[in-house]
């Protein structure tokens, strides 16, 4: 069925001990369980064995989350006799006691940038409006003026978020904040660090004297999304009209049943989860989600949002500074995760960021491009902050998700009906490259840019809220495998080897979205492992660079890389993947051994499979060749496969000359566009000048109405949609008549 093609095949077996992380696995008194028969059964289950039910883990089907009490006893040996009187229950079908998942607050410390910054023609009266460069930027502080997200077009259409919800997961929210509490939404909020009740919906960190500001995180995560406008406190959220929540659990011990209960919960009420956390940026850390998170995230794009699929926003990780890999995180490497970078605000990569091929886009949240570049002037994110504070020193990529789930909640509410998919699909259409001349840009077979800094670029508002009022949903999600093949590939140290995959079997896609590579390998040294997938596109795809500080001696097993490089491209064809064990640096000292590691033997390229996702039909959105319709410049046909400089300016000059504004016109409003919430803004003269806007739009609406030629020339929908949304009242009885005789003709 597929043919596989080898440089060599050689079997080399090797014996894998306990990796160091599953040796150090700390274990909580909790459990997660399978019992079939409902609640009431499980509580029983709980009560007989002297545990506590804590609650239902969100909406995963008979699993429930039991726990010895309020108190944290951490210990490295599974408590057995609990566990095995679990497994024994006849009505327990699966029982996991629960470790410690190693999670950090994604945020990285940097100096307090300067209060320079001139005001722009919206009159916020937020003091610290001014600075907020990143959704205005007028040169404040040294920075290229014009880089910014492009939000200023969208708000002026009233798309501020209203009708939107968004939930924080993080250490707790302090939602009395005045610049949060009009926002607050007590649904999108929980406690699961308070065991102490059943339920506590009340999501205040630890602010107390003792706790200083280390559970600051998420309130700071929370203004950057929902901070109210014109209330002259602080600044202004991206979508400063959205409902906001928050989920606390950071704030404790954190299990696998935590995180899926968090992502879970109430999801067809919440839209967005943003989430800031992750494994240790350390630069020697491979973690992937517990099983139950991972089930959650299946759930959750599946049944959250009635079947549109919750938005899961993720933070990529800083572990720049440490030579991370975020292919590391299988957090932010799967699928169903929208991974967010960072950017300063000259459109440079910033030092802390992580690079891999699972970065979807960025945002523009500040930091130096080097490390040693630390200045006074630094633009970072103004933000609320604990004991109703305000802080403009909010740097990292954890200030950075939060900025794209504020966006996101433009664009939902520009189009509510949006999947989980379609909503990836628009940030692929709607981001643009920010910075030419840093390199590592390369245009795949689709026509798109990519980077494994910036993924698809920088995140602009305007264009995806125009994008999302006209977007079709995009087909249903189809999938392609690989099977998993043995190859027990030897190589010598300083040397690559080369694999050769023929897919020729997978007629079910014609346009890929994400691209999985399942790989299992074994390394004396896994810092010195890198591995390139190419498409037959020749779209390269780093799955995982070298890590400096990665002293592990077991490899990995069944690792599931991921990568958008190759979306839009059919996965027909040959794949190349390259695997190269790397010399050690020379000033390597690692941990398992305090001298300087000599050149070892070999690595082994144990197995390799591959699962493409994707679409059978090429979506609507896409064709852009159709006549009438503005070409996209995300999407560059005459320029796919190439990744020279002059083509990437080429494609950057055309995104920045082309016209920022919103503009609603008859061709969008045959599409199915609804008005936007403020058709006759600017009246008063001293807000956002319009452009064109509303003379376009009056003429739209009476070309509409006295054109009979036009109406003959749409479907009786099309035209109900221009009854229903646009048409002036004193003119709808004419319409009505005009339908009867166009249904008659028909």
């Amino acid at each position: 069925m597929r043919n596989i093609g080898l440089i060599s095949l050689i079997i080399f077996v090797t014996f894998v001990s306990k990796s160091t992380a599953e040796s150090e696995r700390v274990y909580l008194n909790e459990w997660a369980v399978e019992v079939k028969g409902g609640e009431g059964v499980a509580r029983r289950v709980a009560e007989e064995h002297n545990l506590l039910y804590v609650r239902k883990i969100g909406s995963l089907r008979d699993r429930y989350h039991f726990s010895r009490g309020e108190q944290i006893v951490r210990s490295k040996r599974e408590t057995g006799d609990v566990t095995e009187r679990l497994k024994e229950d006849e009505r327990v079908l699966w029982v996991s006691q629960q470790p410690e998942t190693a999670l950090g607050r994604r945020t990285h410390k940097a100096v307090a940038p300067d209060v320079t910054g001139d005001d722009y023609d919206i009159k916020f009266n937020d003091p610290r409006w001014p600075k907020q460069w990143y959704l205005h930027n007028d040169g404040q502080q040294g920075a290229v003026p014009g880089m910014d997200m492009n939000l200023v077009p969208a708000w002026k259409l009233g798309y501020t978020g209203k009708g939107v919800v968004v939930t924080v997961v993080d250490d707790g929210m302090d939602h009395t904040h005045p610049d949060l509490s009009p926002n607050y939404d007590p649904d999108a909020s929980f406690d699961f660090n308070n065991k102490s009740k059943e339920v506590d919906i009340d999501p205040r960190p630890d602010d107390s004297p003792a706790a200083g500001m280390e559970n600051a995180h998420g309130t700071r995560c929370a203004g950057e999304i929902a901070a109210v406008a014109n209330n002259s406190v602080c600044g202004v959220g991206a979508a400063y009209q959205a409902s906001i929540g928050g989920l606390r659990i950071l704030d404790g011990g954190v299990t696998d049943a935590m995180q899926a209960s968090a992502i879970l919960f109430n999801n067809s009420h919440i839209d967005i989860y943003s989430c800031c956390w992750g494994p240790p940026d350390d630069g020697k850390t491979f973690q992937k989600p517990g099983e139950l998170l991972t089930e959650a995230y299946e759930t959750g794009t599946k049944e959250g949002r009635n079947g549109k699929g919750s938005i899961f926003v993720w933070a990529s990780g800083n572990g720049g500074a440490a030579d991370d890999d975020c292919s590391a995180d299988a957090y932010v490497g799967n699928i169903h995760t929208i991974s967010i970078g960072s950017a300063n605000d000259k459109g440079e990569s910033v030092y802390f960021m992580e690079k891999c091929p699972s970065t979807l886009a960025v945002t523009l949240s500040g930091g130096p491009h080097k490390r040693g570049s630390l200045q006074n002037n630094v633009n970072e994110v103004t933000t609320t902050d604990l004991h109703n504070g305000c802080t403009s020193q909010f740097i990292g990529t954890s200030s950075a998700a939060p900025l794209a789930s504020g966006i996101l909640a433009l664009v939902l509410q520009a189009n509510p009906s949006l999947t989980w998919r379609d909503v990836q699909h628009i940030i692929v259409h709607g981001s643009h490259i920010p910075n030419p001349v840093e390199g590592g840009w390369h245009i795949n077979g689709a026509g798109y840019h990519l980077n494994h800094r910036f993924g698809f670029g920088v995140l602009d508002a305007g264009k995806m809220v125009k994008l999302a009022m006209t977007w079709e949903n995009v087909p249903e999600q189809e999938t392609c495998e690989v099977p998993v093949t043995q190859y027990n590939l030897e190589v010598q140290q300083g040397q690559k080897k080369t694999i050769f995959i023929d897919v020729n079997d997978c007629d079910q896609i014609v346009q890929l979205e994400h691209t999985q590579a399942f790989i299992t390998f074994e390394s004396p040294r896994r810092g010195d492992i890198s591995i390139m997938l190419y498409s037959p596109a020749g779209t390269p795809s780093e799955l995982l660079s070298t890590r400096k500080y990665d002293g592990d001696i077991n490899g990995i097993k069944d690792w599931p890389f991921m990568s958008v490089h190759n979306w839009g491209e059919n996965p027909k064809g040959m794949w190349t993947l390259e695997f190269t064990y790397n010399e050690t640096p020379e000033d390597v000292v690692d941990e398992v051994n305090i001298q300087p590691r000599k050149k070892r033997h070999k690595a082994v390229l144990v197995s390799v499979g591959l699962k493409f996702y994707g679409i059978k039909e090429y979506e609507v959105n896409d064709d852009t060749l159709k006549e009438g319709s503005e070409k996209n410049p995300a999407i560059n046909p005459e320029h796919a496969g190439k990744s020279n400089q002059n083509t990437v300016v080429d494609i950057y000059n055309a995104e920045q000359l082309k016209d920022e504004e919103i503009v609603v016109d008859i061709d969008d409003v045959a599409k199915g566009a609804k008005m936007p919430p403020n058709i006759k803004h600017n009246k008063d003269g001293d807000q956002i000048d319009t452009g064109k806007f509303d003379g376009v739009l009056l003429g739209a609406k009476r070309n509409m109405i006295l054109d009979e030629k036009f109406l003959d020339s749409l479907s009786t929908k099309e035209v109900r949609l221009l009854l229903r949304e646009v048409v002036l009242e004193e003119r709808q009885t004419m319409l009505k008549r005009m339908l009867e005789d166009f249904n008659d003709k028909k």
